[in-house]
């Protein structure tokens, strides 16, 4: 299996609706994140 990096800024526990209308949430991203770690 090749060997990939995945990167992603998590700037804060925060989340602002009206400043970030099109991002995921903190927790959805570390969660996506993680569900991709274990796809081994």
């Amino acid at each position: 299996m090749k060997k990939a990096i995945l990167c992603s800024t998590i700037e804060t526990d925060i989340f602002y609706p009206d400043i970030v209308k099109n991002a995921s949430k903190t927790q959805d991203r570390a969660q996506a994140m993680q569900e991709l770690l274990n796809l081994e």
